[in-house]
């Protein structure tokens, strides 16, 4: 009975690592879940709560999210960066800033 239960477990903790490979899958599918299936008033405090519990994992997950955009923006260019290591809650917002900028100067081009 009990090697039947592990058996279980293992099985379990196989299909869960299966569909979510990293953290960034994981933070990335309850960001999502919260999004789509809960009233925005309450998705917005489950979110913050959850930023204040997993802050360090949420901006790894936008640093991750957004660097690839802006390497491809970057180029398409063909211009070059200097890159270094800041910590991660100053590289996130710095990220986020730079990405929005980069979308406001690609949208007023289109328009």
């Amino acid at each position: 009975k009990k090697k039947k239960m592990r058996d279980i477990v293992k099985g379990f903790l196989a299909e869960l690592r299966r569909m979510f490979p990293s953290r960034n899958e994981v933070v990335a599918y309850l960001i999502f879940f919260v999004h789509r299936h809960i009233h925005p008033f309450i998705a917005v405090l489950l979110l913050r709560i959850f930023y204040l519990i997993f802050e360090y994992e949420v901006n790894k997950f936008i640093l991750n999210a957004v660097t690839d955009d802006i390497f491809q923006y970057v180029e398409k260019k063909g211009m070059e960066m200097q890159l270094g290591v800041k910590r991660n809650n100053t590289q996130a917002s710095f990220m986020l800033a730079a990405l929005r900028e980069i979308r406001r100067g690609d949208k007023k081009r289109v328009s």
